[in-house]
């Protein structure tokens, strides 16, 4: 729960950091907003789509696991639903996962 914003925070901080030089780091420049950019903010930046893909990945999952566990204690059909949400979350997921994946392989 903690690990989006964590990642957040620091995806901020790294992109909001000041323009100039910090500890011999030169900054270089960025053109889409006209600002300078850390060597650590250029990493994340281009970081980012991965991390995007792999949220898909395991946000599908979690979410299908846990909407079949609510939606099975609620309808008292345990293990049913939660087998088949789980599935489809898995499968949603891994689809989202590789379509990006592939759209990252053609640029």
């Amino acid at each position: 729960m903690w690990a989006p914003l964590a990642f957040l925070t620091v995806s901020i901080t790294l992109l909001s950091w000041p323009s100039g030089t910090s500890g011999g780091t030169t900054l270089a420049k960025d053109p889409e907003q006209g600002e300078e950019l850390g060597t650590a903010a250029k990493q994340m930046r281009a970081a980012e789509p991965y991390y995007a893909a792999v949220w898909k990945l395991v946000g599908g999952a979690a979410f299908g696991v846990l909407a079949g566990y609510f939606l099975d204690q609620w309808l008292g059909t345990k293990p049913w639903i939660l087998v088949g949400l789980s599935v489809l979350g898995i499968s949603v997921g891994f689809y989202g996962f590789l379509r990006d994946m592939f759209r990252m392989g053609k640029r």
